[in-house]
C-alpha cells in the first residue's frame, strides 16, 4: 500500500501584526520568544477582559496550534471568524499548514512502523480538518495492521461518509469483514465497489471467494471467471477457478484452467495433483499418470503420489512400472 505525502508550500505571514498597547506588546514580545505559554496566559486574561476581540481569539488560536492543541485552535479561530473575517486568510492558511505537517508526519511514522505516533498524527490530523477523508483512511490502515478491526472499520465508514466514490476503503473494508467471516457484508459493499467501478479486480476477487465459501458455486464460477478476464496471468485465479469446475464436476473446464495454471507456474506440484485428480474421475489414466510422475519427478519422496501411480499403472496394465511404484513404496515406509 502506498502512502503519499502532500507537499504544502510555507510563506511567512505575518500573523502578529503590530500591537496597539502595551499589553498586547508584552504578548508579542513572549511569542518572538516562542514562550508559547506565556503568551497563552496572557492572552487568556485580554480575552476574560474582552470577548469580542477577534484578533485576541486568532492569536490565541496561533498559540494552541504551536501547542499542538488543535480542539482548542480550532475552538479560537471559529470564534474570531464569528466576530471578524479579518484573519480569514491566515486561519485558512494555518489549518492548511498544520493538518499537512500532521499528516505527513504519520505517513512516516506507520512506514517506520511506529503506529502509536501514526495513530497520534492521522487523529491530530482529523481534529484540524475532519472533512478530509483520507485522513480517516490513513488511521484506519493503523487500526487495521494493528488488527483492531472495530476502529478501523468506524475509520473506513468515515471516510466513505465523507468521499462516496472511496474504493480503497472499500476494498479494505471488505478484506475485515471477509476476515470476521461476515460474506453477506462483503458481498453487499463489493457490489457498491463494482458500481462506482466495474473493473475493480480486487471486488471481482472478493465476491469470488465469498461465493465459494458459501457454497455458491455458479456465482464463485462466475467471479472467478471476470477475474480471469482482466488478469489472464494469475496463477491463484485460474487455479481457484479449476477448484471451482472440479467441485461442480466440469472436468473438462477445470482441465482447461489448470493447464494454463501449469504455464504460469510449472513447479508447483499442487496443480499437477488438481490436474491428475481430474483425468482419474474422466478415467483418462494415461494423463493421470503422466501428472503424478511429473510430481514425483519434483517430489520424489511424496508416498501419496506414489500409491495414486499405483493406481493408474495398473488401470493401465503397466506392471513392470506398477512393481516399480510398489518397491518405491515400501522404501518410503
Amino acid at each position: 500500500m502506498k502512502n503519499f505525502l502532500l507537499i504544502f508550500i510555507l510563506i511567512n505571514l505575518p500573523f502578529i501584526e503590530s500591537c496597539e498597547n502595551s499589553y498586547l506588546q508584552s504578548i508579542e514580545f513572549n511569542l518572538n520568544q516562542r514562550e508559547w505559554e506565556k503568551a497563552k496566559q496572557e492572552l487568556l486574561r485580554l480575552i476574560n477582559q474582552n470577548r469580542s476581540n477577534g484578533k485576541s481569539f486568532f492569536m490565541l488560536g496561533d498559540v494552541y496550534g504551536r501547542l499542538n492543541d488543535y480542539e482548542k485552535m480550532g475552538e479560537c479561530f471559529k470564534r474570531s471568524l464569528e466576530l471578524t473575517n479579518r484573519f480569514h486568510p491566515k486561519i485558512k492558511y494555518l489549518i492548511q499548514k498544520y493538518w499537512v505537517i500532521n499528516y505527513n508526519a504519520g505517513v512516516r511514522s506507520f512506514e517506520r512502523s511506529n503506529f502509536v505516533d501514526a495513530i497520534q498524527k492521522f487523529s491530530y490530523a482529523i481534529t484540524i480538518d475532519p472533512q478530509k477523508s483520507i485522513a480517516y483512511f490513513q488511521l484506519a490502515n493503523v487500526y487495521r495492521i494493528q488488527a483492531d478491526y472495530k476502529k478501523a472499520i468506524a475509520m473506513y465508514e468515515q471516510a466513505i461518509r465523507l468521499n462516496k466514490t472511496d474504493i480503497l476503503s472499500r476494498n479494505h473494508l471488505a478484506y475485515i469483514y471477509f476476515i470476521q467471516k461476515e460474506y453477506r457484508k462483503v458481498i453487499e459493499i463489493c457490489q457498491d465497489i463494482i458500481k462506482i467501478d466495474s473493473s475493480d479486480i480486487e471486488a471481482f476477487k472478493q465476491l469470488a471467494y465469498c461465493y465459494d465459501v458459501l457454497g455458491e458455486k455458479e456465482n464463485a464460477i462466475k467471479w472467478y471467471k471476470k477475474c480471469s478476464d482482466f488478469s489472464p496471468n494469475n496463477k491463484i485465479i485460474h487455479t481457484n477457478l479449476g477448484i471451482a469446475y472440479f467441485n461442480v464436476q466440469n472436468f473438462p473446464k477445470a482441465i482447461q484452467e489448470f493447464r494454463s495454471a501449469i504455464k504460469i507456474d510449472s513447479l508447483d506440484t499442487s496443480l499437477y495433483r488438481y490436474l491428475g485428480d481430474c483425468y482419474w474421475k474422466t478415467h483418462d489414466y494415461e494423463n493421470m499418470v503422466a501428472c503424478f510422475q511429473r510430481i514425483v519427478q519434483l517430489e520424489p519422496q511424496n508416498m501419496n503420489v506414489w500409491r495414486n501411480l499405483t493406481v493408474g499403472y495398473n488401470h493401465l496394465g503397466r506392471y513392470e512400472e506398477l512393481d516399480s511404484a510398489r518397491v518405491k513404496l515400501n522404501e518410503l515406509k
